[in-house]
């Protein structure tokens, strides 16, 4: 989040791949030596931590471009973040009740075999949400700045361009999904 306030997504996506792909590869050991659920939670979890051990000491030595990371704890900051964090947490937690309701009534109401379709479909379709949440991280902290130097109004032209590509993107992935629907 530090280099995203940067402007510098790239290098926010460079950590998160290697992140990924320690991960990937930790879960393939995992699986490979049968450690089942256990080996694949140690795998995200190593990957998760060896990723922030590394991610925080290289920021560490950029400290002349972005700053020197200092753990600290002031209780009155924690209690205005958190308070300004539940709205947003609990939005995330009402999207995923609502994504996975759908998992339950089938279970109730149909059978094991409806379930499993239905499963197979979300995890094809579901990383597309990636898109809209990917061009927002990129674009917030830029249309944050923007608002607060030079005013709403004067952000016009970057919010239509961001709408634009959303609504582009919104429609390029409903046009996949109604032409290669019925296949898929």
């Amino acid at each position: 989040y530090a280099l995203r306030g940067w402007q510098r997504a790239d290098l926010e996506a460079l950590w998160l791949l290697a992140m990924r792909l320690l991960t990937a590869a930790g879960g393939g050991l995992a699986l490979f030596a049968g450690t089942g659920w256990v080996g694949l939670t140690a795998a995200y979890v190593g990957s998760a931590a060896l990723t922030l051990i590394a991610s925080t000491a290289w920021l560490s030595r950029q400290r002349d471009r972005y700053f020197v990371p200092r753990l600290t704890f002031d209780g009155l900051l924690q209690r205005r973040l958190l308070r300004e964090a539940l709205p947003l947490g609990g939005a995330i937690v009402v999207s995923i009740a609502y994504t996975r309701t759908a998992v339950f009534m089938l279970d109730a109401f149909t059978s094991a075999a409806s379930v499993g379709v239905y499963g197979v479909a979300q995890k094809l379709t579901e990383p597309l949400a990636i898109v809209p949440a990917a061009l927002m991280a990129a674009v917030f902290p830029v249309l944050s700045r923007e608002i607060t130097q030079y005013g709403y109004a004067a952000t016009r032209s970057l919010r239509v361009r961001t709408l634009g590509v959303l609504l582009a993107a919104g429609g390029a992935i409903a046009a996949a999904g109604a032409i290669g629907g019925p296949w898929l």
